[in-house]
């Protein structure tokens, strides 16, 4: 049997929610809510948190490789854990 490819799977998605939204996810440190710290601990909170409100209602997940980056191998780690939460 042949992998499913991204089309598919986002489509299969797609139906499962009932929608085409994707979500953005672009942690820029000081946009943070208060509560979150202004670093790469606030950044993976918040991603968390975020998370665990949209999964069930989006059909995708689009991190934004750049916002991750700026923190060197932490935000690559904490976008590892992001991409394994998805």
């Amino acid at each position: 049997m042949p992998p499913i490819g991204y089309l598919d799977r986002l489509s299969a998605r797609s139906l499962a929610t009932g929608t085409v939204l994707c979500l953005g996810l672009d942690p820029d440190p000081s946009s943070l809510p208060a509560e979150f710290p202004a670093d790469i601990v606030g950044v993976e909170r918040f991603a968390s948190v975020l998370l665990d409100a949209a999964l069930p209602y989006v059909a995708a997940v689009k991190p934004n490789l750049a916002f991750f980056e700026a923190f060197g191998s932490a935000g690559i780690a904490v976008l590892e854990l992001v991409l394994a939460k998805i």
